[in-house]
């Protein structure tokens, strides 16, 4: 391809459109380092990474998943995704490799509101293991551009070969053009694993979210898995990085190196370097934070990982290690400085404003306790009271009550005794005596009234 007579030189950008095929060419990509196919994959593979995409983009907005700068996490996409699964990339990867095709890794990788960094000219390979023969494969499950921070290539590039790791200055090479390609959910974006690529910021914040596969030969001695089978059954060596010697003084790994796996990621492999730090110094506060957020990663209890490394086993406990690090830490600086330092200064304010803290909590807890039994015993003795009361009551209720039945055999009898008065009265007014004694009784009264 003569590259100046096909596109504007005066932008060095190349037409977009240019280096889209409907179909696979082998040739234009051995020869541009970048192929973008439209409409690539079956129907039923664009619906998946469609409703992939929106759980991706749901599950970062709700918490549900994490990230790490421009990598998404807790996604297993060998389950949710499973690209094997399409015949025309298993065709395409054939084509390249042949039957025998090597997995080195497959990941997430976005820009959205949260991170629209730009992303300097680099290439990848240096900043992995193995051969030289990879392919960088880019499945879009959300729209792509340049508006939302899209990959930029550099055609061509892949020709210069290895090269070492670090930024480049891409500016002394002014014979590569570039382009942006323009993706949708369904398209497939190729690249030479030594095409050398960069980012800009991401202008609209919109989620731009691809799964990146990097594929290889099986015999490459850093392939990690058979492409849609199992790991390689030959337990490869771990491969190191093109920058770390042979030897290294103890300890040979660092927190930089397990970040590094994490954001990858290859989050079995830190974990267990990061136990192994963690293992090496209980005073290694970040190895120890570390590994707790690798653990929330791989959303397990993480048994087998806090064995030795943690005070109960938890990872409550793991942090308490990273807590009692950092007072150790503080004495030794400060027997260094000759002098508190400012780690003993933050530790101190800190613990003093925690056991203010505590000392508020528990004047508030024994106010309220010295109140609420003053209640209870006001309760307490409106409760006694009243029971006294109703017994007083219930006594003089039932002294009225005998009263009552009382007064009422009393009446009885009253009222038997005016029976019987009446009973003689009416015995006597109806008796001769009576009537014969009548003028004498009237003499007597007569005489009275005088």
């Amino acid at each position: 391809m003569n590259a100046k007579s096909e596109f504007d030189t005066t932008s060095s950008q190349a037409r977009a459109a240019a280096f889209a095929r409907t179909a696979f060419d082998k040739a234009s990509l051995r020869r541009d380092g970048v192929q973008v196919i439209k409409d690539f994959f079956e129907p039923d593979m664009k619906a998946r990474f469609q409703a992939l995409g929106e759980r991706v983009v749901a599950g970062l907005e709700s918490g549900e998943l994490s990230r790490s700068q421009q990598f998404a996490m807790g996604v297993d996409l060998n389950k949710e995704a499973c690209p094997s699964d399409s015949a025309a990339l298993t065709a395409v990867a054939e084509d390249l490799f042949g039957k025998d095709i090597g997995q080195f890794y497959m990941r997430l990788v976005m820009k959205d509101a949260n991170f629209r960094t730009a992303i300097e000219a680099h290439q990848d390979w240096p900043y992995f293991g193995g051969g030289t023969k990879k392919l960088n494969v880019f499945i879009p499950i959300t729209p792509c551009g340049a508006d939302n921070g899209m990959v930029k290539y550099y055609v061509g590039s892949h020709m210069m070969g290895p090269v070492t790791r670090g930024d480049i200055d891409i500016v002394r090479y002014p014979q590569f053009d570039w382009i942006i390609p323009e993706v949708e959910v369904g398209d497939i974006l190729l690249a030479d694993f030594l095409t050398w690529h960069s980012s800009h910021v991401s202008e609209t914040g919109a989620p731009r979210i691809m799964i990146q596969i990097v594929l290889q030969p099986l015999a490459d001695p850093s392939t990690s898995f058979q492409f849609g089978g199992d790991p390689k059954a030959w337990g490869g060596p771990k491969m190191p990085r093109h920058t770390t010697p042979m030897r290294t003084a103890r300890p040979s790994i660092g927190i930089t190196t397990v970040k590094e796996m994490v954001a990858y990621p290859a989050v079995d492999e830190a974990a267990r370097m990061c136990r192994g730090l963690c293992l090496d110094s209980r005073k290694n506060v970040e190895a120890h934070l570390l590994m707790a957020e690798i653990i929330a990663i791989k959303g397990d209890t993480g048994d087998d990982l806090l064995h030795g490394v943690s005070k109960n086993g938890t990872v409550a406990g793991l942090l308490e290690y990273a807590e009692d690090g950092l007072v150790e830490l503080s004495k030794e600086l400060d027997i260094a400085l000759g002098r508190p330092s400012r780690l003993t200064a933050e530790l101190t304010d800190t613990m003093t404003a925690e056991l203010e803290a505590h000392q508020a909590a528990q004047a508030l807890a024994e106010r309220y306790l010295k109140d609420s039994q003053n209640e209870l015993s006001e309760s307490a003795a409106a409760l006694w009271q009243s029971r006294h009361d109703l017994a007083a009551a219930q006594a003089q209720v039932a002294d009225l009550e005998a009263n009552s039945a009382q007064l009422s055999a009393e009446l009885t009898r009253v009222q038997d005794e005016l029976a019987r008065s009446q009973e003689a009265l009416a015995g006597v007014l109806a008796s001769a005596s009576w009537k014969l004694t009548a003028p004498l009784r009237r003499m007597i009264s007569a005489l009275k009234r005088r």
